[in-house]
């Protein structure tokens, strides 16, 4: 019984992004947005941990896209979204881009490590600090992130 547990997990976990896109296509609304942005951010990490340079590009690229349509967003309950982004997210996100592209691992940890935090900032500048990202190291998926 824990295997098929265990499977439905990893199946709901490889699922979730594709319930969320075809929800709305490309328009989703900013909780998928954020969803995504998890999602991606996750594997990103994941990428990290296991020294795979060419999944931790395309995975930055992913979360590039998410936050440049994030950055669109001008408010959201109240929450000035585009200006958070902007002055927490995006700065940090570029230095690990850089750490990326400069194929620089112990940049390419802090840099990550950093972005988790800029996360966690910009939920605390949105009175949402109860929402809290951490670099995590368990992989729900189906995908090996081994180079």
């Amino acid at each position: 019984m824990p295997h098929r547990k265990k499977l439905l997990l990893v199946l709901l976990a490889a699922l979730l992004p594709l319930s969320i896109a075809s929800a709305g296509g490309d328009k989703l609304d900013f909780v998928g947005y954020m969803t995504k942005m998890q999602y991606f951010a996750h594997k990103l990490g994941l990428s990290v941990d296991a020294g795979n340079v060419a999944l931790q590009d395309y995975y930055a690229h992913e979360v590039e896209e998410i936050v440049e349509k994030l950055e669109q967003v001008d408010d959201y309950k109240g929450i000035p979204v585009a200006k958070l982004l902007k002055t927490t997210l995006a700065p940090a996100f570029e230095t690990l881009e850089d750490a990326v592209k400069a194929g620089d691992a112990p940049a390419v940890n802090a840099a990550y490590d950093g972005l988790l935090a800029a996360c966690n900032n910009c939920h605390k500048a949105a009175n949402h600090a109860y929402i809290h990202m951490e670099h995590r190291s368990d992989n729900p998926y189906i995908q090996t992130f081994a180079p």
